[in-house]
């Protein structure tokens, strides 16, 4: 059973349209995404199933790193305008392949002074 809410159901399906997304409505409304699920679920609203991005970083695709390792790509990433760690991580590594095995297609072409 879900627990009482005092916010009217249709400001909540207003909140998730605008926004796009749960965690969307949650920034907009202040109230838990899953909270917020929960009601409309219980509402009759139909909420979307996120499609998951192929190139996102899923648990099944990790690549563990040692502390050190960590702190070096944070810098790296910082003095080559990357947006972080794992985005330069990526980097560095489709240039590793593509050292190796030349007929590796880089999935980012940022340039970097790596």
């Amino acid at each position: 059973m879900v627990a009482a809410l005092k916010v009217d159901p249709e400001k909540l399906w207003a909140a998730y349209q605008e926004a796009g997304s749960l965690r969307g409505a949650a920034r907009i409304t202040g109230i838990s995404h899953m909270i917020i699920r929960k009601h409309l679920l219980a509402n009759g609203y139909c909420i979307d199933k996120p499609e998951s991005n192929p190139q996102s970083m899923s648990p099944k695709f990790k690549l563990y790193c040692r502390p050190e390792q960590f702190e070096k790509l944070d810098e790296l990433a910082l003095k080559n305008g990357v947006r972080g760690r794992h985005e330069m991580a990526r980097i560095l590594l489709d240039k590793a392949i593509a050292a190796i095995d030349p007929s590796w297609e880089e999935a980012d072409k940022k340039q970097i002074k790596a």
